[in-house]
């Protein structure tokens, strides 16, 4: 399987770059980075509001027969703000909320479920102009892949893969982490690394130590010995290099660009997770290493129809036998291979464009007795690009803790 995904991403990366050429149109269709409020005659002082929010309309089968399969949830809402003062310095701030549904709703909008919450919040400073940056704070220059630093606001899939947000909830907040990051841009090449500060309080936090298996309480139990994170990922563009400005990597540009990437990344976390051998505690160190590529290729400018192809090789090692509960087999100790591909139909209406899409993940981990499989089978359909779009998607998972492993999902997205 593993040399089978290496040969995968050459070729692709082959049969694509023969038929580069100069890029056509800039970010993802319709997209001008928010609403721009410029503060000086010549706009070089301004800042940028985006906002978003992604409804959800599901179909699910319940454990308990006698709570309904369907349910409505917020999936996302969001308000992203950057604030450029100075041509050395930028600030960026980003909240909002995830997941609100029946369940955790309250009386009086006063439990933490149910509120905004700092997604990020970060200040830049520039070293070389175009070249080399240096920032510090909530950040989400994350290491390790691409998906990794996914944007919630072009996913071409109905969400992000799980398991690519690698350290989500065990040593950051939401897929970021409090630290200082370097990222930059030389010719064809773009890089980010990050030294963090971990999160105290994980999502193992509940679960008792016991011997062989490793729990995500690194930080809590050992202290300074698990404080700092490091991660970091080099990407090669064939062609249009994509813009550095922003962490937040497109999922899909609906063919107004022709991007191939190839990137590799990795995480540490010294003594991150912990077990017993024994009576006593010790520390295990969390490394992950992921290689992948990212093709967006328009097929007939004419015809305006494209494909997006996404294909990644993970290793995750978490500790012996790691598995994350909350998450129902997505992370843990072992070898993660995922892929999507989508297709952007010809243009065939006023209405909008259609674009159905397939992914696969395979994960191989060490707490499991067999690999876990999911696939997900889809369409978007784009009424003003990312900024109106509704999406249908089933996902089916083989190996989940619970019962339920089916699962289809009508989503409404807007954005400013």
């Amino acid at each position: 399987m593993v040399q089978i995904t290496l040969r995968l991403m050459i070729i692709s990366l082959i049969v694509f770059g023969l038929h580069i050429n100069e890029s056509s149109g800039q970010g993802a269709p319709d997209y001008l980075g928010g609403m721009k409020v410029t503060l000086t005659p010549d706009g070089s002082k301004y800042f940028r509001i985006v906002a978003w929010g992604q409804i959800w309309a599901r179909h699910q089968e319940q454990v308990n027969p006698e709570l309904t399969p369907w349910s409505i949830s917020v999936r996302r809402t969001r308000i992203l703000l950057y604030y450029q003062l100075n041509k050395r310095f930028l600030l960026l701030s980003h909240f909002g909320l995830n997941g609100l549904n029946s369940e955790n709703l309250t009386p009086n909008g006063q439990g933490s479920a149910s509120q905004l919450f700092l997604h990020g919040l970060w200040s830049e400073y520039t070293l070389i102009p175009s070249h080399l940056y240096m920032g510090a704070g909530l950040h989400y220059w994350n290491g390790l892949s691409r998906l990794n630093s996914q944007s919630s606001l072009n996913m071409m899939t109905l969400d992000n893969h799980r398991s690519s947000w690698a350290s989500l909830g065990l040593s950051d907040q939401f897929g970021r982490h409090l630290g200082i990051y370097l990222k930059g841009s030389f010719g064809q090449w773009a890089f980010r690394f990050a030294v963090n500060d971990a999160m105290v309080h994980s999502l193992d936090e509940p679960y008792e130590i016991v011997e062989k298996q490793a729990r995500y309480r690194g930080r809590e139990l050992l202290g300074k010995k698990a404080q700092w994170t490091y991660g970091g990922y080099v990407e090669y563009f064939i062609g249009h290099r994509e813009s550095t400005f922003l962490p937040y990597r497109t999922g899909s540009y609906l063919g107004s660009q022709k991007v191939i990437t190839m990137g590799a990344g990795f995480f540490s976390h010294p003594n991150g997770t912990v077990t017993l051998d024994g009576e006593q505690l010790i520390g295990q160190n969390v490394f992950h290493y992921n290689i992948d590529c990212f093709i967006d290729f328009p097929i007939r400018f004419e015809k305006q129809d494209a494909i997006t192809y996404y294909l990644s090789f993970a290793r995750h090692d978490y500790g012996v036998n790691y598995l994350l509960q909350q998450d129902n087999s997505q992370v843990g100790t072992g070898t993660i291979i995922y892929s999507h591909l989508g297709y952007v139909l010809p243009k065939f209406s006023n209405k909008g464009r259609l674009q159905p899409y397939v992914s696969f993940s395979w994960r191989d981990l060490e707490a499991l007795e067999t690999p876990a499989r999911s696939l997900g089978l889809g369409a978007n359909w784009y009424i003003h690009g990312h900024h109106a779009k509704l999406t249908l998607a089933y996902e089916w998972e083989s190996a989940m803790l619970q019962s339920n492993n089916e699962s289809i999902t009508l989503q409404a997205m807007v954005y400013l």
